[in-house]
């Protein structure tokens, strides 16, 4: 969550104290706590600061894992809550984030619009076909 795209996007929506009880919650896998690569809190402040300025999650490109991706992630909400992200990786050699974001952010909004839209015509048709609420007049 706080190395990927997706993680640091959902982390950027979330209030600091949020956020703070995350980074310092003891109960997350040794391997993936943000001191194995050296995030400290003021370090994941500026990134979330960041990518709440810019509008898109980056991938911390010096990750647990080392396989030479790159990243960027947009929201997905359903029923105006957040829901999930969708990223899209590309090789490390082939472009910067923020060359690949000028050339592409573009489309992966145009992509998150369209899935956006596709869920709400399913919540609107959940909601036909349910009717009112039990125990509404």
């Amino acid at each position: 969550m706080f190395y990927s795209a997706t993680g640091l996007m959902c982390l950027s929506l979330k209030t600091d104290a949020e956020v703070r009880r995350l980074f310092e919650h003891d109960d997350v896998d040794p391997q993936f706590q943000p001191s194995q690569i050296g995030l400290t809190w003021d370090d994941l402040q500026a990134r979330l600061n960041h990518v709440r300025t810019v509008g898109y999650g980056m991938r911390i490109a010096k990750t647990v894992i080392h396989d030479k991706l790159l990243a960027i992630a947009l929201p997905i909400y359903r029923q105006g809550d957040l829901w999930g992200g969708v990223p899209l990786l590309w090789p490390k050699v082939f472009m910067t984030t923020a060359d690949f974001a000028d050339k592409y952010l573009d489309d992966l909004r145009e992509t998150v619009s369209a899935i956006q839209a596709d869920i709400d015509k399913h919540d609107s048709r959940l909601n036909t076909r349910q009717g009112p609420a039990h125990g509404s007049s």
